[in-house]
Parts: C-alpha cells; structure tokens; sequence
C-alpha cells in the first residue's frame, strides 16, 4: 500500500511539474497580448476561448451528460474566485514591476495553509510556516536581484491588488482540493473534464459580467495577437488547470500550492538550459530555496498521503483528451 501510495504521488508531482512549465512560460505569451488590450478584456478573451475549445469537445466526448457540474454551488464559488484572480493578478501586473508582482503574486503559498487549516481543520505546524517563508524568500531574492528598483516605483493600489489576487488564490485552492478529494456528491467521481469546463464556464461568465460593467464588452482583436491569444486559452487555461485540478485532488493544498513556486524559476531553467543564460548569486539562491521549500514539504504536510492518496478519486482516463496526451507518461 505504501509503494502504491508513494508512486501515485509521484505522478501527481510530475503531473503538476508539466502544469507549472506551460505557467512559468505564460507572462511572455500575455506581456505581448496586453499591448493591445486591457488586463480585463485580456482575461475575459482567454476564458472566453477556453470555454468555446473545451465545451466543443466536452460534447464530443461526453455528450450532454458532460455538463452536469454547471449547476454545483461551490463550482460556481470557484468560478467567481478565480476570475476576481485572475482579472486582479493581470490588472497588478500592469501596476506594479515585474519582481514586485511575481512576489505578491505568489504570497498566496503562504496563505494557504492558514486558510487550510480554517476551512479543513488540517494541521498548522511551526515547519510548515518556516517553510513558506523561506520559499517566498526565494521568491524575494529572485525578484531584487540586488537591486531595490525592481521592487520599488510600484503604485499602492497595484500592491493591494495583487494581494487581494492572491488571497483569493488561496482560498481557490484550499476550496477546490477539499470539493475534489472530500466532497465528491454521493462517494461518485468526479468526471475531471466536465469539472475543469465548469470551473472555467463561470470563470467566464463572471468576467464577462465585469465587462459590461465596467466598459461593455466590445473588443477589437487584431490579427497578429490571434495565435497569442490561442495559446493562454488552451495551454496555460485549459491544460495546465485540468493538470492542476488532477494534481491537487492527491497532494492536497498545502503540498500544491508550494509546488506552484517552481514556476517561478521554471524560465531561469529553460534560459539556463536552451540559452547558456547565466544569472547572479540572488537568482541562485533564490532558485535553491524553492526548490528546497518544494521537497521538505513533502516530509511535513502529512495530510497529503492520509487525506489525499489512500484511495483514487478519479482515473487518468477521466482527464481531458487534450490534457492525456501531454501527460501519457504518467
């Protein structure tokens, strides 16, 4: 039981890991496209694809019955939550520096476990805490870089922006490993395509209900930014949350949310390796920590192979088609 416990993790991990590079790749493919749109009508653009792609082949594949879960109180919670995110992450990111809105950004790993151990109950320990300090110190010293202008010149709104993004972040996580571990309706499973087209449905919906507030929705896309625009609705949308959304539901929040900080190092990685890109001993370090912070959270967060891996809640064939196919190793 234990071998099979430690290999279904190992998966999750791998899973994850893919996730993580299509999201540490993803601010180059969206710095490009918000040269020609709003933060708002950036995001509300990328769900809207995402919806129209996957609901094609969440028909295709599962017929009607796929949409099942439109209709689920806490999908719709998390519809909501992530667009309020992700809207607020796009928009602090065009107010702020790029090191400051990587770190504030990821402030939501260190969220997470209080907001765990609120919402579930799950152990908060003293390690764990040390533990989300010294990565969001990596991220610290990736973002400074030995120089305080790259933290600096920011704007407060942009600042309390990306901290609002982030504690919904947070609550985003803790809800959706709780609904996809433990609150599966009736002991069923949970068909994970259908659920990733419904998290992302009311993802849309409410962003597109900001739209019309706030400016109406008449959007002008210009052509050269269209295979852009593709790309952060399927990879970065679709893909890597269906990964995600399999990863948490057997590593729990705490383990999760930790290691989404490798996406932060994951461009220095490609650079180092595709480039021979060198960087300063603040990068270094900074990619040390996290990767550290990354692998004793495993020996902490206990909850992960007691809550999380005892037994299968939804098989890899359950995953999107798109979303197999990247992960056929696993």
């Amino acid at each position: 039981m234990l071998i099979m416990q430690v290999t279904q993790e190992n998966k999750a991990q791998l899973v994850l890991l893919n996730a993580n590079i299509i999201w540490g790749v993803t601010p180059i493919f969206l710095e490009i496209v918000l040269q020609y749109l709003t933060p708002l009508q950036t995001t509300t653009i990328r769900f809207g694809v995402a919806v129209l792609l996957l609901s094609i082949l969440l028909f295709l594949f599962k017929g009607r019955n796929g949409f099942s879960l439109l209709s689920t109180r806490t999908v719709i919670v998390l519809g909501w939550l992530d667009a309020f995110g992700y809207l607020g992450a796009t928009i602090g990111q065009d107010m702020t520096t790029p090191g400051l809105a990587t770190l504030l950004s990821s402030f939501y790993v260190f969220m997470v476990p209080f907001i765990a151990w609120k919402l579930e109950g799950t152990k908060l320990n003293l390690r764990i805490i040390l533990l989300g300090l010294m990565g969001l110190l990596g991220i610290f010293l990736i973002s400074f870089n030995g120089d305080w202008a790259n933290l600096t010149g920011s704007s407060i709104s942009g600042i309390l922006v990306l901290m609002f993004s982030a504690l919904l972040w947070g609550f985003y996580t803790v809800i959706s490993g709780k609904y996809l571990s433990i609150e599966n309706p009736d002991g069923k499973k949970i068909d994970m395509m259908s659920f990733t087209f419904a998290s992302l449905f009311h993802t849309s919906v409410a962003l597109f209900i900001l739209s019309v507030l706030i400016g109406g929705p008449s959007i002008s896309l210009p052509l050269e930014i269209l295979p852009y625009v593709v790309f952060l609705g399927i990879f970065p949308t679709i893909i890597a949350l269906g990964l995600w959304n399999w990863a948490i539901a057997r590593l729990g929040s705490i383990s999760t949310s930790f290691f989404q900080l490798l996406q932060v190092i994951v461009p220095f990685i490609l650079e180092f390796l595709l480039l021979q890109q060198f960087y300063t001993s603040w990068i270094y370090t900074g990619i040390v920590l996290i990767l550290l912070s990354t692998i004793w959270i495993r020996d902490s967060d206990e909850i992960t192979t007691e809550k999380y891996c005892t037994e299968e809640v939804f098989t890899p064939q359950e995953l999107n088609p798109m979303i197999s196919l990247s992960t056929c190793n696993c």
